[in-house]
């Protein structure tokens, strides 16, 4: 619902586009950190050193985030449809992301 979902109807199209969400931005930082405890708290906390697996997670938030900017223009075009722009606006941030973090940003601390 906070990218705009309707509330009631477009479960199963919710659903997937939370599957693609957890697949692009957890799975890889699943990988990357392990089940330790204290790396997810610095990961949650925002003092985890920004990288390729991190950076990818904040890019598809972003991005699903902006993606739902063209949603209440016009319902009547298939390309605006309930999760088409999120979905695309994900994986272009995931995309935009993992450039920034494991090239410009890899490394450097944002949080205290």
């Amino acid at each position: 619902m906070l990218f705009g979902a309707p509330l009631l109807t477009h479960a199963a199209h919710t659903l997937l586009a939370a599957a693609h969400l957890a697949a692009l931005g957890l799975l890889p930082l699943l990988y990357a950190r392990g089940v330790d405890g204290a790396a997810w708290l610095a990961l949650g906390g925002g003092r985890a050193a920004l990288d390729d697996a991190s950076g990818g997670l904040a890019g598809a938030v972003a991005g699903a985030w902006l993606g739902a900017v063209p949603i209440p223009l016009d319902w009547d075009r298939a390309w605006q449809a309930w999760p088409v722009t999120i979905v695309a606006g994900m994986y272009a941030g995931w995309a935009v992301g993992r450039l920034v973090g494991g090239t410009v940003g890899y490394g450097r601390r944002f949080g205290a």
